[in-house]
């Protein structure tokens, strides 16, 4: 299990900033390391939107492979 800081000072978490950066294995080992695939960044952020988990980033950012990798990861799509 990979332990890891819950984010920034923004609450963007490493598995954020991962997919913002197309950084798809670190991606790759945050999701192997147990990392929270569905930890929500906070409300009214300039960069995300409002509460959005990591799935929500790869799909505004058009990211198929991180979306991909999240769903059959476990990422709860119902939280779209």
């Amino acid at each position: 299990m990979v332990t890891l800081p819950r984010g920034n000072s923004e609450f963007f978490a490493p598995i954020h900033w991962a997919i913002l950066e197309n950084k798809m294995s670190i991606l790759e080992y945050l999701v192997n390391g147990k990392a929270d695939m569905n930890i929500q960044t906070r409300p009214k952020q300039e960069y995300i939107g409002d509460c959005d988990t990591p799935l929500h980033v790869a799909a505004r950012y058009n990211s198929i492979p991180a979306m991909s990798l999240l769903l059959k990861s476990g990422a709860m799509s119902s939280l779209l």
